[in-house]
C-alpha cells in the first residue's frame, strides 16, 4: 500500500487497524527496524536501480 502511493502512511495504519498513528509508526519501526519513510525511500531507490 505505500509503495503504490495511493494512501498516506497515517491513512494505512487506519486501514489495517491502528487507532493512533503515532503507535503505528512505532509498531512498524520495531518490525522492520526503520522509520515508514526510510522504507519508501528505500522501495524507490530499489525500483529505480531494478528499472535502469
Amino acid at each position: 500500500m505505500m509503495i503504490e502511493g495511493e494512501y498516506r502512511v497515517t491513512e494505512i495504519g487506519y486501514l489495517i487497524g491502528f487507532s493512533s498513528s503515532s503507535y503505528f509508526a512505532k509498531c512498524f519501526q520495531k518490525q522492520f527496524g526503520m522509520l515508514s519513510t526510510e522504507f519508501l525511500k528505500k522501495a524507490k531507490e530499489n525500483f529505480n536501480s531494478i528499472m535502469e
